[in-house]
C-alpha cells in the first residue's frame, strides 16, 4: 500500500528539494522494485500457461509504472526543479504557518481515501506534536504517537496504513491515516468539521484554534497552490488514454486517464474539489463553476467539445488558443483550438471553477 500512498502525489513531491532520508527511501524503493520486476520477468519467461504469463505480466506492467514514477522523483528530488511550480510550493512551504513537504502527500491521500480535508490533518498534526518534532510524544494524559492518540481510541481507530502488518502510532502513515479515520467517523467526512474536533479533543479552544489553522491552510494553498496546468504538463508523453480509466489508484499511479478523470486528478490535486472520482464525466463537469464568454477565457479554465456526443470532451485552457487534455489518439497533450480537429469541436462551453 505504500506505493500507492507516495506514487499518487509523487510529483508534488518532487516540486522542492527533499530531504536526505526521503531521497534515501526513495532510491531504497526504486531498487527494491527493479528487483521484483527481475524476479517477475524470470518467472514469466519459465511460464508455459497463458493465463498465468499474463497475470504475471499485468503485475510486471504495474511495477513498471510505479519504477518510471519513482525514477522521476529521484531525478527531481535530487537536482531540483527551476520555474513556476517549484516557487509556488516553496511559498507555501517556506512561509510562516507552513506545512513540511514531506508530510503533505501523507495528509492528501488519507484525505482523499476518507473523504476529508487535508488541511484538517496538518492542523491537528501540528497542534498534537507540531509536525512530529517534539522529544516525546507521549502526553501527560497518556496519548501516544505522531497524532497523540488515547490507547482506547486507537484500538478502536488505529489502522495499519503502510501495510507492515503492525498498527503503530508512531508510524507516520498509520498515524495520520488512522486520525483520518477516526476525524472521518466523527463527522467530518459529512462536513462536521467542529464536531469531529470536539470528538478529538473535548475542549472548547482546542476546536477554535484547529479551525483557525486550518482556514490559515486553506488561504495560503489557495494562494500558492501549484497551477493544474503545471499538474497536468507532467503527464504529456506519460499517459495512456482508456476511455474510463483514471478512476483508482492503479490507473493514476501508471498514467491512465480519460478526458473527464485527468481534469478531477489535476484540479483535486491543486485543492479543487470536484465531487466523486469514481463517477466524474464531462456531464458532472459541465454544469459546476461558472459559464465564461469565450473572449475572456483565462488558463486554468474548462473547455468542452462535442465529439461522440455534446460536451464529449473536456480540457483546460492554457491561453494562446491551446489546451491540455487526456485525447484518446495521443493521452495527455497539448493540442489547438485555433485549427483543425478541435476547432471544429469546440462547442463554446467555457467554465471557471
Amino acid at each position: 500500500m505504500i506505493r500507492s500512498f507516495l506514487v499518487i502525489l509523487l510529483f508534488f513531491v518532487a516540486a522542492v528539494p527533499a530531504h536526505a532520508t526521503t531521497l534515501q527511501n526513495y532510491q531504497n524503493e526504486a531498487q527494491n522494485i527493479q528487483s521484483e520486476r527481475k524476479e517477475l520477468k524470470e518467472q514469466i519467461e519459465k511460464t508455459e500457461e497463458k493465463s498465468e504469463r499474463i497475470e504475471l505480466s499485468q503485475k510486471e506492467n504495474a511495477l513498471s509504472g510505479y519504477e518510471k514514477a519513482y525514477v522521476k522523483a529521484l531525478q527531481l528530488m535530487g537536482a531540483g526543479i527551476e520555474g513556476e511550480t517549484s516557487n509556488l510550493v516553496n511559498q507555501l512551504i517556506t512561509q510562516e504557518g507552513g506545512v513540511p513537504i514531506e508530510y503533505l502527500p501523507i495528509y492528501k491521500v488519507a484525505a482523499e481515501v476518507y473523504s476529508i480535508d487535508w488541511e484538517l490533518l496538518a492542523a491537528i498534526h501540528k497542534q498534537e506534536t507540531n509536525f512530529s518534532s517534539i522529544t516525546d510524544m507521549v502526553s501527560s494524559a497518556g496519548a501516544t504517537g505522531h497524532m497523540q492518540f488515547m490507547p482506547k481510541t486507537w484500538e478502536a481507530y488505529g489502522v495499519d496504513a503502510n501495510d507492515d502488518g503492525i498498527k503503530d502510532p508512531y508510524n507516520i502513515f498509520d498515524a495520520i491515516f488512522s486520525a483520518a479515520n477516526y476525524l472521518s467517523a466523527s463527522g467530518a467526512s459529512e462536513g462536521k468539521s467542529e464536531q469531529a474536533i470536539f470528538a478529538y479533543n473535548h475542549a472548547d479552544w482546542y476546536v477554535e484554534d484547529i479551525l483557525n489553522q486550518v482556514a490559515i491552510y486553506k488561504e495560503s494553498y489557495s494562494e500558492a497552490g501549484v497551477s493544474v496546468i503545471d499538474i497536468g504538463k507532467q503527464f504529456i508523453g506519460k499517459s495512456t488514454y482508456v476511455f474510463g480509466g483514471g478512476r483508482n489508484q492503479t490507473d493514476i499511479s501508471n498514467g491512465i486517464f480519460d478526458c473527464s478523470s485527468f481534469i478531477h486528478y489535476v484540479f483535486n490535486n491543486a485543492g479543487v474539489d470536484l465531487g466523486n472520482l469514481s463517477s466524474v464525466t464531462t456531464d458532472t463537469l459541465k454544469i459546476q463553476g461558472e459559464a465564461i464568454e469565450i473572449n475572456k477565457m483565462e488558463p486554468g479554465d474548462l473547455v468542452f467539445f462535442d465529439t461522440y456526443k455534446k460536451d464529449g470532451h473536456v480540457g483546460i485552457y492554457i491561453g494562446d488558443g491551446k489546451f491540455i487534455g487526456a485525447q484518446s489518439s495521443t493521452g495527455v497533450a497539448i493540442e489547438s483550438m485555433t485549427r483543425g480537429y478541435w476547432k471544429e469541436k469546440f462547442n463554446g462551453r467555457v467554465k471557471r471553477l
